[in-house]
């Protein structure tokens, strides 16, 4: 296995623990005729590093094995429902706000599915407390400490492109089948980071199927070089990590039978890929 990837959504997990239960303690000690706390006690601008232990992100038992595993490139779902976009926009967060002065970057096929999956999640679950700045042209936050998480889209083949010289710690993929294998190989060049004990890694979510299917599925099931390497010889399994996750991994939708109701009513090769998950389907 590769060097061990900087914990940073494990390290947020055991923070907030400690905090709850030091903050547990507190409250059965208090003495009520104790002064109260200020307001900004719990301010993450005083710390601005501290900033991660405030999301609103409780993560489930599939999303915290992804974020464990310190391969270099993670693949998390393979069926529809998990919490897959969710992980990868916390992933991304975390691991900005842990390493001040990081960039790290989101990407989506096209701006619609960009805009109706993570952008939509980071509007709706990350506090606006927490971040200094939102461009909402370039779609780009700056955190507390200096970090930077950009939202992007390659609709077009060479749209990649726009990311040469460009360096981040962290690139998530969203729906990564949607994605060609050189688009893939030219993003790992971008993944990189001079910021001394950092480790670049890159993930990707998505559902069998798609165009990428063919070489998503020899890199991470198959664990073997996908057809189209010019350097075969270079491919290393053990930097691969597939993390399966299902609909009823997610205790979300587990219990949601419309929402099972209609995966289950789904064409067949739609249902054994978003339903069970099943990588063999497609061909």
């Amino acid at each position: 296995m590769s060097a061990t990837v900087t914990p940073g959504i494990e390290r947020w997990l055991d923070d907030r623990s400690r905090d709850q239960s030091v903050s547990a303690a507190n409250d059965d000690t208090a003495d009520a005729d104790a002064p109260i706390a200020p307001n900004n006690a719990l301010d993450p601008n005083a710390d601005p590093s501290a900033a991660k232990r405030f999301l609103p992100y409780a993560p489930f038992a599939k999303q915290c094995d992804f974020h464990k595993s310190p391969a270099k490139y993670r693949l998390f779902g393979g069926a529809a429902g998990p919490g897959k976009s969710m992980a990868l926009l916390m992933e991304a967060v975390v691991q900005a706000n842990d390493n001040m002065g990081s960039n790290t970057l989101l990407l989506r096929r096209t701006f619609p599915e960009l805009e109706l999956s993570l952008l939509l999640y980071f509007r709706k679950e990350i506090p606006r407390e927490l971040y200094s700045s939102f461009n909402d042209s370039k779609h780009v936050v700056t955190w507390l400490n200096g970090s930077t998480t950009r939202f992007g889209y390659c609709a077009a083949e060479n749209d990649v492109y726009q990311y040469q010289g460009a360096e981040f710690l962290f690139i998530g993929i969203d729906e990564l089948t949607l994605f060609t294998l050189r688009q893939w190989q030219f993003l790992t060049s971008r993944n990189r980071c001079p910021i001394a004990r950092t480790f670049p890694n890159m993930a990707g979510a998505t559902n069998p199927g798609n165009i990428g299917h063919a070489w998503v599925k020899s890199l991470w099931i198959d664990k073997q070089p996908a057809a189209g390497m010019e350097s075969p010889e270079c491919y290393d399994p053990a930097d691969y990590d597939f993390i399966s996750a299902r609909v009823h991994d997610n205790p979300i939708y587990a219990a949601d039978q419309n929402y099972l109701k209609t995966l289950a009513a789904l064409p067949s090769h739609l249902r054994h890929a978003f339903l069970d998950g099943d990588w063999e389907v497609f061909r």
